[in-house]
C-alpha cells in the first residue's frame, strides 16, 4: 500500500515468477500450472479482503487438501460428486476447504440429487 498524491490510500498488487528452464518446460509439457490457476482463480474475488495478507496460505491449505483428495479414491469421489452436483451456469465453484467440509458437500449433493424429483 502507498500514500496518494491526495493522501488516500493506493493498493498494488504484483507477481514475479522465476523459473529454472528445465523445471518451466516440464511445467508447460504436464500443465501443471493449469491446476495452480484454476485455484488462484478462484480465490481471486477475495483479494481485497482477509484473504489479502494470506492468499499464499490459503493456497498452499488448498492444495494440500487437494493433494489427500488426489491419493485417496474414495474422498477423489466424494470430490467428483461435490463438484457434479453443483449448478453448471455458477461462475464460482465452490471447493471444499477441509476433509470435513468434502463431506458436508457430499451430503448436501446427494440429498440435493435424491430430492430434485420431488
Amino acid at each position: 500500500k502507498i500514500e496518494g498524491p491526495g493522501g488516500e490510500t493506493i493498493c498494488c498488487q504484483g507477481e514475479v515468477q522465476i523459473h529454472h528452464f528445465l523445471i518451466l518446460k516440464y511445467n508447460d509439457e504436464s500443465n501443471a500450472h493449469h491446476h495452480y490457476e484454476f485455484f488462484r482463480s478462484h480465490l481471486r474475488s477475495s483479494y481485497e479482503t482477509a484473504l489479502d495478507s494470506n492468499l499464499d496460505f490459503m493456497l498452499e491449505k488448498r492444495m494440500k487438501v487437494f493433494d489427500e483428495l488426489g491419493s485417496v479414491p474414495v474422498l477423489l469421489s466424494l470430490l467428483i460428486l461435490c463438484l457434479s452436483s453443483q449448478d453448471s451456469g455458477e461462475e464460482n465453484v465452490n471447493l471444499p476447504e477441509d476433509i470435513y467440509e468434502l463431506y458436508i458437500f457430499a451430503i448436501n449433493g446427494v440429498l440435493k440429487r435424491e430430492t430434485a424429483g420431488n
